[in-house]
């Protein structure tokens, strides 16, 4: 027996909807090579100031010299949590930071809906088999790639930038992802230290203390990256655009 909610749904428009995927074929390389290929220039040309690096092979001379003297950088982990930024100096009451994540959502938005209708092929046996109009089938192509794949996307692509946290004053990472559980943007401080090999080290750097702010920005370059996969890659790209802090 059908639940109320299950009757209420039995119509051709979801019925429509809930058939499509099975005759959607994603090409995921391609939408993995628009993402390698143009998104960085799409969003820095929104606005120069986003300064964005991903760059799989970025070397740092900085942290190159660092190393050369025993001097490494690693992840704090007992300072890594999902949460908001208040206790940064950028944050959401901080109108930079807000210009800067309205942007960065238009340049998402649009550089991916751009690519879209692009990166699909519909099983012709769908438009041979079954009962629905051309409306109500381009209809329910445009809400699963607008509503479903656009998501999957986005929610694979995240944001680091420099911050400062008040309390202390030491430079720390933002990474800024759009959670598709939430339907939100999320953030996730990251704190990093020095771990020292050599204590006679030409920059009198000890293990534990504060990463400086040029250290810190280049950390955030290194990590900037997208991997191979069968599917969305994760890309993870650095924005220079509180480098001034």
């Amino acid at each position: 027996m059908k639940t109320l909610f299950e009757t209420l749904n039995n119509n051709k428009y979801d019925d429509a909807y809930d058939d499509i995927k099975f005759y959607l074929t994603i090409d995921y390389h391609k939408i993995n090579e628009y993402l390698k290929n143009n998104l960085c220039d799409y969003i820095n040309k929104i606005d120069p100031k986003f300064d964005i690096t991903l760059d799989n092979n970025y070397e740092s001379n900085i942290i190159d010299k660092l190393s050369d003297e025993g001097v490494f950088i690693r992840s704090n982990s007992n300072y890594k949590s999902d949460e908001n930024i208040s206790k940064c100096y950028i944050n959401a009451t901080n109108n930079k930071f807000k210009n800067f994540k309205d942007k960065i959502e238009r340049a998402l938005s649009e550089y991916i809906n751009s690519f879209l209708s692009n990166v699909f092929t519909l099983d012709k046996k769908y438009l041979l088999n079954v009962n629905y109009n051309d409306n109500i089938v381009k209809q329910n192509i445009d809400r699963y790639l607008h509503d479903k794949l656009y998501i999957d996307i986005l929610s694979k692509i995240s944001i680091t930038f420099l911050n400062k946290e008040k309390s202390t004053n030491d430079y720390v990472l933002i990474d800024m992802y759009f959670s598709d559980h939430f339907k939100k943007w999320m953030y996730t401080i990251c704190k990093y230290e020095y771990f020292i090999t050599n204590k006679n080290n030409k920059f009198n750097i000890k293990t534990g203390d504060p990463v400086a702010k040029e250290h810190i920005i280049e950390v955030g370059k290194t990590l900037s990256n997208i991997e191979n996969s069968n599917f969305i890659a994760y890309i993870t790209m650095y924005s220079g655009y509180f480098d001034d802090l």
